[in-house]
């Protein structure tokens, strides 16, 4: 059984016990631990999450998903400086696994470092481009170094993707506001009060 951060209770319960199985009829298979890992992850429960990751990374040391999943569940947790650590390793396992670096970049984000997010955000922009909240991001890190072009891309690229995105509405409009495109600003700002009319950062 695949597992993909299935969002409906009952969906997620049946995955859970094909996955149970799966380890039961075969338990030197490291891609069903792996999947569990990542099913606990997306219903926010990093402990068990963490129990099947470390089985299924002892199954495949040379892999970088036990080191992925670790930070995964460690960032859920709040164990930033673990969650860098273990990120860190992944890539060093496998320079080529992609949804490394957009872990890395919310790390960083988490740890309240936006600059250093910004160059694993770029590099997992570069494969993967429709990933809307990764451009919010980019945009978000562009921003807290001064690349107004470059986070006003980015951000355009998010609502190229969707168009009731919020915090890229409003993270344009403010670099508009800083490079003092005044109407641009407002305009923006206008749609993401319309976007979430709940929220005053925009107001």
């Amino acid at each position: 059984a695949k597992v993909r951060r299935v969002s409906d209770p009952e969906h997620w319960k049946a995955s859970e016990t094909d996955l149970k199985e799966c380890i039961r009829l075969d338990p030197n298979m490291p891609e069903a631990y792996f999947d569990l890992a990542d099913l606990y992850l997306s219903r926010n429960m990093p402990e068990e999450s963490l129990e099947y990751c470390e089985l299924g990374a002892g199954l495949l040391p040379d892999s970088p998903l036990g080191f992925y999943y670790r930070a995964a569940a460690e960032l859920q947790m709040d164990e930033l400086d673990d969650a860098l650590a273990d990120i860190q390793q992944a890539y060093m396992k496998d320079i080529t696994h992609i949804p490394t670096y957009r872990m890395m970049g919310e790390i960083y984000r988490a740890r309240g470092d936006l600059p250093n997010s910004l160059e694993p955000l770029e590099m997992f922009t570069k494969y993967e481009r429709n990933d809307a909240t990764a451009w919010i991001w980019l945009g978000q890190a562009y921003a807290a170094v001064g690349a107004n072009d470059d986070a006003i891309n980015a951000f355009s690229r998010a609502l190229e993707i969707s168009k009731v995105l919020y915090d890229a509405y409003l993270g344009r409009g403010e670099v508009y506001l800083t490079i003092e495109q005044t109407e641009l600003a407002r305009e923006d700002c206008k749609i993401a009060v319309r976007t979430r009319p709940e929220a005053f950062e925009s107001h």
